[in-house]
């Protein structure tokens, strides 16, 4: 239960316990504990509530615990853990299922998805809490302290674009956040720089507006009727937890995943000339075979899940950006999705920074 996908379920209040406990077990055993554990929480029913009592639990086991004081997107809580250096993270969400889920995805110590050994494990500490019906200890408060999530996010990501030319464009743009946990980024983060921008299905809203909180036919299409009514060049859309992207173009076509993956390995290895090696799931488009053809990179192929890429990255060290061999380098312009990674080691699936991207 502590992988991205194996984790999606309703959590009963022992459920969540029981997960919460086996989690601080292999952060005390197999990480630095002291370094803490960050905390984060969507826009679901109850995620706030569940957080809370994760970091009450966690904190119990002596960790600091930095849990933030609004709802955030994954791919800030990612970010935070490499940032601050944590032993780890966890973010409550069900990411873009539907709304009567609810999960915990855990984010390993270099800020990505747990590798399958380090799941493994929190599943042989989980068997064990549940057996043995292991009772929490007392939690520790004074260890748990707030933390603001927004910022350091939105700064990290302010420094990816080259503003001057997208203001130059004098493009409109429209966000759609489905009512989930990216409510108010990419609006603040385009206004800042003096770009256009509008945005719909902002408010938080548990049931995600009657759809599902993932940007594809049919629940986009409130986007396409913003665009074609407003006239706008583009709209992007964000799933509940902000990890996830869709986009509609001017004249109201949806571009999905696989085409927008494949327009950013031309951009990043045709028109940039990144350096890097390009890794995707068998379930990617086979434009990006060709892509990687074309463009004389090295293609690697894996099972489905970011956390297989993940593994690759850390293990063959893909080169980052600047073409140079770093383990534990973090990029979140380059951490596409759990499908594609370019040219950087893992710092998580990123739907914000692929939005500002495309």
């Amino acid at each position: 239960m502590a992988g991205a996908a194996s984790s999606r379920r309703i959590l009963r209040s022992r459920t969540r316990g029981f997960v919460a406990q086996a989690i601080a077990r292999y952060v005390v055993r197999c990480e630095d504990a002291s370094k803490g554990v960050i905390i984060g929480y969507d826009h679901r029913f109850a995620s706030d509530g569940i957080a809370t009592a994760a970091a009450e639990v966690v904190s119990a086991s002596g960790t600091p615990i930095f849990l933030t004081d609004k709802p955030c997107p994954t791919p800030a809580v990612s970010l935070l853990v490499r940032q601050r250096g944590a032993a780890g993270g966890l973010m409550i969400t069900a990411s873009h299922n539907p709304y009567q889920w609810n999960g915990i995805k855990y984010k390993a110590s270099y800020g990505s998805s747990a590798l399958p050994s380090i799941v493994a494990q929190i599943e042989k500490d989980l068997e064990v809490v549940q057996k043995e019906m292991v009772a929490p200890l007392p939690p520790r408060k004074n260890l748990i302290q707030p933390l603001e999530p927004r910022a350091p996010y939105l700064d990290t990501l302010e420094k990816l674009v080259d503003w001057q030319r997208l203001r130059k464009a004098k493009f409109r743009f429209v966000s759609d956040v489905m009512h989930g946990s990216a409510t108010g980024l990419l609006v603040e983060l385009f206004r800042r720089n003096g770009i256009s921008c509008d945005e719909i299905r902002g408010t938080r809203d548990p049931r995600f507006g009657g759809v599902h909180p993932e940007p594809i036919e049919p629940h986009i299409e409130a986007l396409r009727q913003t665009v074609l009514a407003g006239k706008f060049d583009a709209g992007l859309c964000a799933d509940g937890d902000g990890d996830r992207i869709g986009a509609i173009d001017r004249d109201g076509t949806f571009v999905n995943p696989h085409q927008i993956f494949a327009l950013l390995v031309w951009h990043l290895a045709g028109t940039r000339h990144l350096p890097g090696d390009i890794a995707k799931t068998f379930s990617v488009t086979k434009l990006i075979d060709k892509l990687a053809a074309k463009f004389g990179r090295t293609l690697h192929e894996t099972p489905i899940g970011f956390k297989y890429i993940c593994e690759l990255m850390l293990e063959q060290n893909i080169s980052d950006r600047r073409g140079r061999k770093r383990r534990h380098w973090h990029e979140p312009l380059h951490s596409r999705t759990r499908r594609y990674g370019f040219g950087a080691a893992p710092g998580g699936v990123d739907g914000l920074a692929r939005q500002i991207a495309w």
